[in-house]
């Protein structure tokens, strides 16, 4: 597979005025070293030499540092444990809230139905049939 010669995996924008110096700490995890790998079907770690360059841009690299690569996967337990843990905090709360307003409005049209049958003499299995429709609404959209 061809890989590009070189990639941004971390930057940080800062404003200098002359003659100002100021630290830049970038952190660079070991995932950010690692490329989708179709054929082993996981995150793999180039193998090799693998060259860290800081500097202004990609063509003016002022600080280089060599480090070395092993083929390791990360399809570790410890990658999948971290994956399942974003996905938790990230979408259980959006899916308790949508639970939450279904709910809500369940319980809604479980009010309305006593009210619709005697305003417009609706049979129970009319009703049935309209809630039904309603549900196949929730499902497919």
């Amino acid at each position: 597979m061809a890989r590009p010669i070189k990639e941004l995996r971390g930057f940080e924008r800062i404003t200098l005025r002359p003659n100002e110096t100021r630290t830049v700490r970038l952190q660079l995890k070991g995932s950010d070293l690692t490329y989708w790998d179709a054929a082993k079907r996981s995150f793999v770690v180039e193998p090799g030499r693998l060259s860290i360059m800081l500097g202004a841009s990609s063509a003016d690299t002022r600080i280089e540092k060599t480090i070395f690569g092993d083929a390791v996967t990360m399809s570790s337990p410890e990658y999948g444990r971290a994956t399942y843990r974003k996905v938790t905090w990230r979408l259980m709360p959006f899916l308790f809230v949508c639970y939450v307003f279904a709910y809500v409005d369940r319980v809604n049209v479980g009010f309305a139905k006593l009210q619709m049958q005697r305003d417009l003499s609706m049979s129970d299995a009319v009703y049935g049939v309209g809630a039904g429709i309603f549900f196949l609404g929730y499902f497919i959209f």
